[in-house]
């Protein structure tokens, strides 16, 4: 049985379909999209934007990696056209987090139980204004939300008052080791400011 994994969907129903330059090609029977298994062959312009999105390589890393400058990497990125986003209104439990890259950042709005992105914006930093843009769009759509589940920034609850609000895992740690060294370190007489 063949193994082979598509590179944009992770699945695994792949079926030859032909061979362009020597090289044989796959097709992916779940998301129908074509792509070359040969490591050696250059691979198309989705295969490395999904090299660079989800296996989170950098331009430098792909540049060697498939023996191209970073520019030309750069300018086939800019040619990829993202379709738009088709969106099934229902209510959900939703996910809110801003990501940083180098220059950047993405604001998502996430369907917990599904993995679906349903909303993001590229901005330069993290903003409530940004949250409470994405709970707006959302919410014009037909969305309605059980819970939100984000990160310690402050204000944020507020941004998203009247729906059930809990901080992430990571952050509510955070802010329970931040309060009892802040505690220990009271009774115990040490300078809050060293």
């Amino acid at each position: 049985m063949n193994k082979k994994k598509c590179p944009f969907c992770s699945s695994g129903k792949c079926i030859k379909k032909g061979k362009r330059d020597g090289h044989q090609r796959w097709l992916c029977k779940d998301c129908k999209k074509k792509f070359q298994a040969n490591k050696k062959a250059l691979p198309s312009k989705e295969e490395l934007f999904c090299l660079y999105t989800f296996s989170k390589q950098t331009l430098s890393e792909l540049s060697q990696e498939h023996h191209l400058k970073t520019s030309t990497i750069q300018n086939l990125f800019d040619k990829i056209t993202v379709p738009d986003k088709i969106h099934n209104p229902r209510n959900l439990s939703l996910v809110v987090d801003t990501t940083f890259f180098d220059d950047f950042a993405v604001v998502v709005f996430r369907d917990q139980k599904n993995k679906e992105c349903l909303w993001w914006k590229f901005t330069d930093k993290e903003a409530l204004k940004y949250y409470y843009e994405g709970r707006l769009y959302l919410e014009k759509l037909g969305y309605t939300f059980r819970s939100i589940t984000g990160d310690g920034l402050p204000g944020l609850p507020s941004v998203l008052h009247g729906i059930p609000f809990q901080y992430c895992h990571f952050h509510a740690k955070q802010n329970i080791r931040r309060y009892i060294t802040k505690i220990l370190r009271q009774k115990l007489g040490l300078n809050l400011n060293s």
